[in-house]
């Protein structure tokens, strides 16, 4: 019997050192090789949790051991790479093939948008086999609405401007005529391109939308006109704000599930949405309903958006977007600016040296964002703002260090995303005011030969230096991992970590193969990367506290890997299959299933 009390005692005292109290948990996992991105407590063979699924103890095998009880259920790992669920920094809730009701897959991929035109060609015989990208486009939208008629207004997502031909080639999106000839009875569409920052709606869904000749154009967006001075239907970048309808709930519904399920299968538990401004709308509704029946299995944080056009109003639906939706799984933690638009849309790049990008928030209306920006940081909203070029990252940076300098003290970690190029002394000031750099690792490679003359042409040499992950994370600036879903396909955190930990893109042999790496000194190591997917997306949605590394009193989110991250040729890793995912202790996807 003294033996026996030893052995307690002893089994105690390592639960005491290790940081764990004795309680007896719900469920055990053991026999893991866990990496828990954690640094006092990196390593571990075992985790038990809680009924709650929070953590009790992570280490090894003997302290978890002082937690099992006659119901723990023991769930044996088998030996397998263990992590930290993954997290998405910056994504659009929008499932377009579930929320559209035509959906464009080739985005603006060449290769699949030729498939596509032979696709549509084999259904229209009648044409003879020449229809163009443009026609096949307007075929679609014009063939779906024949075939439901009972559909009132039709999105669609996903076609590529730079690919059409003609007028529509000339204002970079299609345009109202064709959809028009479906008369006064057919529906309203609103068409998106692939980049999220062009939409193009008939005259019936301008007339719902309010919009006619005399509607004015926001500051950085455009409504193309005709000779006449009459819409042609297609609306860019800041002008996305006045050409919106909203989303009925059922599909937000519909797509968040789907979406969910698709995230869940890749390893992603932690989601910062951030759809706003008219593009790919916030399916707030249906997220606070699926919370509250507790049918979520992402643990979701969005955004409101603030327009130019709207700036007023848009800050007072902020407000009241942060008080009502507030809940553990589901809540809006930010609210959403366009700095600058889409990279290929950036015409005078080249009259400014040394700041890059036109912004949708001009000299003249510079003033109304600065005080925008103070206004919701001195109320505690974080700021999430679309950066691309170096001018926007300038002129946001200016707006937070403006903020932080009047109302210091306030942990809001406002948040610049993509960063192509910036300057390096906007990269310290990120540093100093802990700002979130919300990157797309996926990105990081140097393309195709004509790829790399379009960017010249626009950047010069400044393509050998985009993106520096590796010097914001020396800044001390928190840096994320994401993908941009659906403007990227690529949703999947495994390829945005291979690409982002090599600098080089998923089909080479050698890291150092020089046909598509792109500046390599930016490397970071795999411990960064990992964190960055992990950890600091978390801290972006503010939820650090309860999730994003696996440690005592946080979630038990976690990944189960086919293969251990530490021990392959780096070259392999995105092809490392996801065997599990579990929230709160509990499989939400399992690969065998």
């Amino acid at each position: 019997m003294k033996h026996i009390m030893s052995i307690m005692a002893m089994v105690s005292s390592l639960a005491v050192l290790s940081g764990c109290k004795a309680k007896t948990a719900a469920t055990i996992f053991e026999n893991g090789v866990i990496y828990t991105v954690d640094k006092t407590n990196p390593n571990a063979e075992a985790m038990a949790v809680d009924t709650e699924g929070k953590l009790l103890c992570v280490g090894t095998k003997a302290e978890v051991e002082a937690y099992k009880g006659d119901k723990t259920k023991v769930v044996d790992l088998g030996g397998k790479f263990v992590m930290p669920a993954f997290g998405e920094d910056h994504c659009h809730i929008f499932p377009a093939d579930i929320m559209c009701e035509v959906f464009f897959a080739h985005r603006s991929d060449e290769n699949n948008a030729k498939l596509f035109i032979k696709d549509v060609n084999a259904r229209h015989p009648e044409n003879g086999g020449k229809m163009s990208y443009t026609d096949c486009v307007y075929a679609e939208l014009i063939d779906y609405a024949k075939a439901h008629p009972e559909t009132k207004i039709i999105r669609a997502f996903g076609y590529c401007p730079s690919f059409l031909e003609g007028s529509d080639k000339e204002v970079g999106a299609i345009q109202k005529y064709r959809l028009d000839e479906l008369g006064e009875d057919g529906p309203a569409f609103l068409v998106y391109s692939f980049s999220g920052h062009d939409v193009s709606l008939n005259s019936k869904a301008m007339a719902m939308c309010g919009i006619d000749r005399n509607t004015p154009t926001p500051y950085g967006g455009v409504i193309d006109k005709d000779a006449n001075g009459e819409p042609t239907g297609s609306f860019h970048d800041a002008a996305l704000a006045i050409a919106d309808l909203p989303l009925d709930v059922e599909k937000q519904i519909a797509g968040l599930e789907f979406f969910q399920k698709q995230y869940n299968a890749a390893g992603i538990v932690n989601v910062q949405n951030v759809s706003a401004n008219g593009y790919m709308p916030c399916p707030l509704e249906g997220a606070w309903r699926l919370a509250n029946e507790n049918k979520l299995t992402i643990r979701l944080r969005s955004a409101s958006g603030i327009t130019l056009a709207k700036t007023r109003e848009n800050i007072d639906q902020a407000y009241k977007d942060h008080a009502k939706y507030q809940s553990e799984m589901f809540a809006v933690n930010t609210a959403k600016f366009f700095v600058d638009g889409a990279f290929y849309t950036l015409a005078d790049w080249p009259s400014k040296p040394g700041y890059h990008g036109s912004c949708c928030w001009g000299d003249d209306e510079y003033k109304e964002f600065m005080d925008a920006v103070e206004e919701l940081h001195k109320n505690g909203i974080q700021c999430h703002f679309h950066v691309y070029a170096d001018r926007a990252a300038k002129l946001t940076m200016d707006a937070i260090e403006n903020a932080c300098l009047k109302y210091p003290g306030k942990d809001l970690r406002h948040t610049l995303a993509h960063i192509m190029t910036i300057r390096p002394e906007d990269i310290v000031r990120m540093g100093k005011y802990k700002c979130v750099a919300a990157m797309q690792p996926s990105w990081f490679v140097s393309e195709g030969a004509d790829r790399q003359e379009y960017l010249r042409s626009m950047i010069g040499d400044q393509i050998k230096t985009m993106y520096p992950y590796k010097s914001m994370i020396d800044a001390g600036a928190i840096v994320g991992g994401g993908t941009d879903y659906p403007v990227s396909d690529a949703y999947k955190p495994l390829e945005g970590i291979q690409i982002g930990y090599t600098r080089n893109n998923l089909a080479v042999k050698d890291i150092n193969d020089p046909k598509s790496l792109l500046w390599p000194e930016e490397r970071v190591t795999l411990e960064q990367i990992l964190e960055a997917y992990t950890l600091n997306v978390a801290k972006e949605m503010f939820c650090e506290d309860i999730t994003g590394s696996l440690e005592k009193g946080k979630f038990a989110d976690f990944v189960v890997l086919g293969e251990n991250l530490f021990e392959i040729d780096p070259v392999t890793i995105s092809k490392v299959p996801v065997l599990a995912t579990y929230l709160k202790g509990g499989k939400i996807f399992d690969a065998n299933e």
